[in-house]
């Protein structure tokens, strides 16, 4: 019997992704210090595919909240902290960003193979743009569009944010698997996590061509800028460790030792401190020395977003389709305002 050898690895790949969102959502944790439990997907389909990403819109001040398995967007008012509006997307809802060049949310859908963009004004959906398997989103303001992560077919699509249509598909990693973008204010560029390959990607925003490829540790997962110095950190999951990328070289100068299981990277600009989330504690790097300065014991997985309208933090829980307020005199969180 002969096999379609790309539908093969593809069926892989798609089984290795949905592993690792199932692993990510287990053993989520509440907060004890909670103002306010707003119950959305409708109380329905009790999964572990639930409220999977939450933002900000600052637009309109509400907090938007995906709910990948019931595809709907959530989205909570920032006065009455009450649910006002329920908006359809695509099926398998799993990123969400926002487009400050055209003031509209966009949502990666990854099981409809599509982008929806949604008007902040009407909350209601203006477009659906065809992409293959969307994972990630970021926006690049260098050149005003929007970015999405395609790890099934190893390119990354440009969305021009005018036309709301895709203007470049961009192959990176060799055929490696693409999960996490960031974008680097001091040069200019994308910067593209493979994290099946260990390496990044650097898209050169005025061509949308690879222009570099940087070693890094095992299974990076995350990227995030740092302004106090200019540079890229990575958390490299399963090397247990962060890598420093510099901007204007674009190779690793640093490589720090973290706790285990990286996954989520946050700076904090009150004190120039990078946060790193590992499987049960925090680690605190110095972004001026690049060491680890603390370890700070948390609780496992919960994702927060930090509400600058009104100084509360938004924390979705997956296991009890509910979005937890938790306010800025009882979170201590407030320092790091995820």
């Amino acid at each position: 019997m002969r096999y379609n050898f790309l539908a093969i690895v593809m069926s892989i790949s798609f089984i290795v992704i949905i592993l690792h969102i199932a692993l990510n959502c287990m053993d989520i944790s509440l907060v004890d210090s909670i103002n306010a439990a707003l119950p959305i997907n409708n109380g329905q389909n009790k999964f572990i595919f639930k409220a999977w990403d939450i933002k900000y819109n600052p637009s309109n001040g509400d907090i938007y909240v995906v709910n990948t398995f019931s595809g709907n967007i959530s989205v909570i008012d920032n006065s009455s902290n009450t649910v006002k509006a329920t908006i359809p997307v695509g099926d398998g809802p799993q990123d969400l960003k926002y487009n400050p060049s055209n003031g509209n949310m966009y949502v990666a859908n990854t099981r409809s193979n599509s982008v929806s963009v949604i008007d902040s004004s009407s909350n209601t959906v203006k477009a659906t743009i065809d992409v293959n398997f969307p994972w990630r989103l970021k926006y690049n303001p260098s050149n005003g569009d929007m970015y999405a992560a395609q790890p099934l077919l190893g390119m990354v699509s440009v969305i021009d944010s005018s036309s709301n249509t895709v203007k470049a598909t961009i192959p990176v990693g060799k055929d490696g698997t693409p999960e996490e973008l960031e974008y680097n204010p001091s040069n200019g560029d994308m910067y593209v996590a493979i994290t099946d390959r260990g390496n990044i990607s650097v898209i050169d925003s005025s061509s949308n061509t690879v222009k570099a490829t940087i070693p890094v540790g095992f299974e990076p997962s995350s990227l995030e800028y740092v302004p106090s110095n200019g540079n890229i950190y990575v958390a490299n999951t399963r090397s247990n460790s962060v890598s420093v990328i510099d901007s204007s070289s674009n190779t690793v100068k640093a490589t720090i030792d973290v706790g285990n299981s990286p996954k989520d990277l946050k700076y904090n600009p009150s004190n120039n401190n990078m946060y790193m989330v590992n499987g049960n504690n925090i680690s605190v790097i110095d972004s001026s020395s690049n060491t680890v300065k603390a370890t700070i014991p948390v609780d496992d997985g919960p994702q927060d977003k930090y509400n600058p309208s009104n100084g509360n933090t938004h924390r979705t829980n997956e296991f009890s389709d509910s979005a937890s307020v938790i306010t800025k005199a009882a979170s201590n969180m407030d320092a790091i305002k995820f």
